[in-house]
């Protein structure tokens, strides 16, 4: 069972019975409207039952309001995946009985319940691939003379091992440096370094490519930039 109530700031202050056993759920101490859910182990017995809201003291600052309840059917695990980390094709239904889509796991998802704190890993791939389709890694290059040396620093996104605090697990940044078409490996994986002006003299290309667990396709090579200039 799934049911939305608002109002139920206080402990207690909202009872659910259901054939006039208690149900375990505890208010959600907000005003605001709050989800609640409660599982039970075994389906009904045949016959009528009696489901009952029933508020406990009166109200402290607004009314309280039962704003909807669901009552769903479910089959046992072998016929229908609980966890939410099998990934496969959910059917969603509109009123009506009207198949809506489908959604690719349980209940993790913040877009399926709104009492989930994560997205599920369909949703986060594509998060990735919207944010990286409508912005850059690359900040930008600073090139900083000094005396007889020059100073590059690449200016990205603070990912990976960037992040402050300490990366996330699984991601890493891989950047390459090119100088006048030819590979500088010497300055691989590095965000920043000085060069004399005479050796940095030319024209060069930054590529970087972020890794991560959370995409697993990137066809239009989104997690990919690359940003040249001159010395």
């Amino acid at each position: 069972m799934r049911f939305s109530a608002s109002g139920c700031e206080t402990p207690g202050s909202l009872r659910v019975t259901l054939d006039g056993v208690p149900l375990a759920w505890n208010s959600s101490l907000l005003i605001d409207r709050s989800f609640y859910e409660y599982f039970g182990s075994s389906g009904f017995s045949a016959g009528t039952h009696r489901l009952v809201f029933e508020s406990t003291s009166p109200p402290v600052s607004m009314i309280r309001q039962l704003c909807s309840v669901s009552l769903l059917e479910y089959k046992n695990e072998s016929q229908y995946h609980f966890d939410n980390d099998f990934i496969g094709a959910y059917p969603t239904y509109m009123i009506g009985n009207i198949l809506a889509g489908y959604r690719p796991n349980n209940e993790r998802c913040l877009m399926r319940n709104m009492t989930s704190t994560a997205f599920c890993t369909v949703c986060q791939e594509n998060n990735w691939l919207q944010f990286l389709a409508r912005m850059s890694l690359i900040d930008g290059i600073t090139v900083t003379p000094s005396g007889a040396n020059v100073a590059v620093t690449a200016d990205v996104v603070p990912l990976a091992q960037l992040r402050e605090g300490g990366s996330f697990p699984n991601e890493n940044y891989i950047i390459t440096w090119t100088q006048n078409g030819n590979a500088r490996t010497d300055l691989t994986g590095r965000f920043t370094f000085t060069e004399s002006r005479v050796s940095a003299t030319g024209f060069w290309t930054m590529t970087i490519t972020y890794q991560t667990t959370e995409v697993r396709s990137d066809p239009d090579d989104l997690l990919t930039d690359t940003q040249t200039f001159t010395i």
